[in-house]
């Protein structure tokens, strides 16, 4: 996760750009671009979190999928047997 982290940091500073003389200062500058590398971390985290649950849902639909395929009978044959004997 960390690794992550500081992977979309260094990402994201790409495409922060450097404060001019008419940002209004360095602090202003600064406070500014870091508003800029937190917008797009926070971006990129929620880019992240709906990749996850589409991946999810994939794996949902998969898994349904599967279920609702017809199981051949021998594999309910003793079962069948059993309650018919009942």
């Amino acid at each position: 996760m960390k690794k992550t982290i500081l992977f979309v940091v260094a990402f994201s500073l790409l495409f922060v750009a450097a404060p001019t003389e008419t940002d209004g200062g360095v602090i202003g500058g600064v406070a500014t671009e870091w508003t800029q590398i937190l917008n797009h971390v926070q971006l990129i985290q929620s880019y992240i979190r709906q990749g996850l649950q589409l991946e999810n849902q994939l794996k949902r639909y998969e898994l349904a999928l599967k279920e609702s395929q017809v199981q051949p009978n021998q594999v309910f044959g003793h079962i069948q047997q059993d309650l018919a004997q009942l």
